[in-house]
């Protein structure tokens, strides 16, 4: 295979270096939240990659539990793990509606 020589303008060459790092950035953050014991709501939404209103939902459906903690709302960070491997939380789900 031939290596090839490629030509970027210093602009693309930032935003190619500045999408690596925050690609990596991003994983390493989702390591760190998994490490936890709990997590807060916005983490856990941001896990899911899901909004905070589907997250919401998710608990009114007994999918999952969330935890009051006087005024804070937290998650158990293995129970959320056991619900994305019993496929209790799904992104993009179809929901079903009685006619």
């Amino acid at each position: 295979m031939e290596d090839k020589l490629i030509v970027l303008s210093q602009s693309q060459l930032e935003e190619t270096i500045n999408n690596a790092v925050s690609k990596i950035l991003g994983e390493m953050q989702k390591t760190e939240v998994i490490n936890k014991e709990y997590i807060t709501r916005e983490e856990a939404a941001s896990l899911l990659n899901i909004t905070l209103p589907t997250l919401h939902r998710y608990a009114k459906m007994d999918r999952i539990r969330i935890y009051k903690f006087g005024s804070r709302s937290l998650l158990k960070t293995e129970e959320l793990i056991l619900a994305i491997k019993e496929n209790k939380v799904i992104k993009y789900g179809r929901r079903k509606y009685k006619r």
